[in-house]
């Protein structure tokens, strides 16, 4: 376990799905804490407090409910940077954010126009223009990041889904190697692909044409290769403006 050293605390955090955990010492005061969370927000905090006087606390965030017809409102893509947007969706009563190149998160409401999330210590405050209409937010993480919303115009072509017969979708099976060492692997479950990088969990993607595929669950499209012969020989992976290839094993 590798410790980090931050305002004279020796300290080191962690979590998996649905748990967070926090372990620090304050050579100083001789005082150490140990913080062990079932829930996926983040208890840095909690531990610094304990052990700093003058520690902030995150604010506590009380859920509230919104009526269903409100969150359209939200439902959006809003650019914090040129390489960064931050996408609002919406499933069923559920609204969620993703970033570019990220995986989506859920958001809840605890006031008309202000969101949370229970990871990442984030926040969301939604802007209004003078005649009350919805034109941005303000991302609260390490900072406040103003992101004006994206008008339809603006935003780039989405990708729509395509139907491959099931003989074309097993020519894409197999194992790709990138040179950073990740083993990239394709699979078939039932009427569709998966998709798996070392150490990740595997996700569908979707074919938007023949040899052209992307994810739903984060902002990346994969580009397959074929020789001269018509057979399957590398994957190329475009995420976050890389483009890496990975020959086919």
């Amino acid at each position: 376990m590798r410790l980090s050293s931050d305002k004279g605390i020796i300290w080191h955090n962690g979590g998996t799905g649905g748990y967070r955990s926090f372990i620090g010492f304050s050579p100083d005061s001789h005082k150490g804490v140990v913080i062990l969370s079932n829930t996926a927000a983040d208890v840095d905090d909690l531990g610094f407090a304990t052990l700093l006087e003058n520690a902030p606390l995150a604010p506590a965030h009380k859920m509230s409910a919104l009526p269903s017809a409100a969150l359209d409102e939200y439902v959006g893509s809003y650019k914090l940077t040129e390489q960064l947007v931050l996408r609002i969706s919406r499933d069923g009563d559920q609204l969620f954010g993703q970033a570019t190149g990220q995986v989506a998160f859920p958001i809840f409401p605890s006031a008309k126009d202000e969101f949370f999330a229970k990871i990442g210590g984030i926040a969301i405050t939604f802007t209004r223009d003078d005649k009350g209409a919805l034109n941005g937010l303000v991302l609260h993480q390490h900072g406040d990041h103003t992101a004006p919303k994206l008008s339809a115009a603006e935003l780039p072509p989405e990708l729509k889904e395509t139907s491959l017969s099931p003989d074309t979708l097993r020519e894409y099976v197999g194992q790709y190697q990138f040179s950073f060492a990740s083993l990239f692997e394709i699979t078939l479950k039932g009427d569709h692909l998966e998709a798996q990088l070392t150490g990740q969990p595997a996700a569908p993607i979707y074919a938007s044409a023949k040899d052209k595929f992307f994810y739903k669950v984060v902002d990346a499209q994969l580009d397959f290769e074929r020789d001269a012969s018509g057979k399957v020989v590398a994957v190329i992976l475009h995420q976050n403006g890389q483009n890496p290839r990975a020959p086919r094993r």
